[in-house]
């Protein structure tokens, strides 16, 4: 897990340098553990970090224009 979450992190950093300038902007969510039934099942007794709706609402900034965090962002939302 941890092997491939770093490998995306130097994915995006690097197409963050190489797309500057393109107008193209790339960022990345790191959610950790959202409240769904799908993590109440898999981690029973688990703790979720946000609702469902956050972690939506936190997708939805960063495609808004007007919030978007500037290319190459990693939003940690633990």
């Amino acid at each position: 897990y941890a092997a491939s979450k770093y490998g995306l992190t130097g994915l995006l950093e690097i197409l963050a340098v190489e797309l500057d300038g393109s107008g193209v902007s790339i960022s990345m969510i790191c959610p950790g553990g959202v409240d769904t039934e799908m993590f109440r099942r898999t981690f029973p007794g688990g703790r979720a970090f946000l609702t469902a709706g956050a972690a939506a609402g936190a997708i939805l900034n960063m495609v808004d224009p007007r919030t978007a965090p500037p290319s190459g962002t990693i939003v940690d939302l633990t």
